[in-house]
This record gives structure tokens, sequence and C-alpha cells, in this order.
């Protein structure tokens, strides 16, 4: 694996992270609708 792979792959890592632990602070389910929600509030995303 290339360094750039590496680097896109701790990103991507980083992000499934913070939604993790933005859900398990809601302490709701995780219906599509917020799970979008959660997303689109990152920078990343749009």
């Amino acid at each position: 694996m290339d360094v750039d792979a590496c680097v896109k792959k701790t990103e991507a890592l980083e992000v499934k992270n913070r939604i993790a632990e933005r859900m398990l602070e809601r302490q709701e389910a995780s219906s599509v609708e917020n799970v979008l929600e959660i997303l689109y509030e990152l920078p990343e995303v749009r």
C-alpha cells in the first residue's frame, strides 16, 4: 500500500469514528435520517 492510499484510509477511518461518536452521544436509534443529518454536518461532506 502506498502512502497516499494509507492517508486516504486513515482519513476515512477518522470520519467513520466521528460518526460513531456522534451516534453514541445522541443515544438514539440509527435511522437513515439521523445518519444523513450527522454526515451533512461534517465539513468533508457536500
